[in-house]
């Protein structure tokens, strides 16, 4: 098969990451979001500019620009169509993890900045219901701790899984205490004022695990049969 290169590709006017960023999968099934990274010269992607790859068009999209209260990037370092945001944008990082939330949004944790130290915070990136708009901001709000929570754990190049029940386990990683790696699960709760809780325990709320040895109610057994026989 041959390569070709995605519609609308500015190379020649940005930097884009090569390594250490996340590619999250959107709600729509199309849109893939690339958040923070370094670049081949070893620089720190902003977090205030995401690329947006559609997988349907095969094209590429800036979705954010850096907030008026932050310095401008050096020149050449953002794409072309680049949006407004609101909120507060995140320091830039790599090795950090993005999940893909029900709610639409994506939630940003950990990863290390331009001192090489993992950091704790949780940043919440919210796309608008319309991602084909031209003109609506992607907006930036920070989580907070709850006030049962554990301390939030710093981490890098560590992993965020999504269960059922809405935890997020947070697994592994680059302890921020000595650099070594962490053997550490920790379980995220997101509230939807985005108010953060940590545990180190997992208490799964209403779960529902399916178990082969259990058969189904015949309501569910005639629509898993149809299902299977199409």
């Amino acid at each position: 098969l041959p390569w070709n290169d995605p519609a609308n590709w500015p190379g020649k006017t940005y930097d884009p990451p090569v390594s250490d960023y996340t590619a999250t999968l959107l709600a729509d099934k199309a849109s893939i979001v690339i958040i923070g990274g370094q670049t081949a010269a070893g620089d720190l992607v902003g977090m205030g500019s995401v690329q947006v790859f559609n997988t349907s068009l095969r094209s590429w999209l800036s979705k954010v620009r850096p907030h008026a209260s932050r310095p401008a990037a050096r020149p050449g370092s953002q794409f072309c169509h680049s949006q407004n945001t609101t909120g507060p944008i995140p320091h830039p990082r790599m090795g950090h993890v993005a999940v893909a939330l029900p709610s639409g949004a994506i939630l940003v944790h950990g990863g290390v900045g331009a001192d090489g130290t993992p950091v704790d915070t949780v940043n919440i990136l919210t796309p608008p219901t319309d991602l084909a708009a031209a003109n609506k901001p992607w907006t930036w709000s920070t989580a907070y701790l709850g006030t049962h929570s554990l301390a939030a754990p710093a981490r890098a190049w560590h992993t965020a899984t999504l269960t059922p029940d809405g935890t997020i386990v947070v697994a592994f990683g680059i302890d921020d205490k000595d650099g070594s790696p962490s053997a550490n699960l920790f379980f995220l709760h997101l509230d939807a004022q985005h108010h953060c809780t940590w545990n180190n325990t997992f208490t799964p709320e209403a779960v529902k695990v399916y178990n082969p040895r259990v058969s189904p109610p015949r309501s569910e057994e005639r629509r898993v049969g149809k299902e299977c026989s199409q």
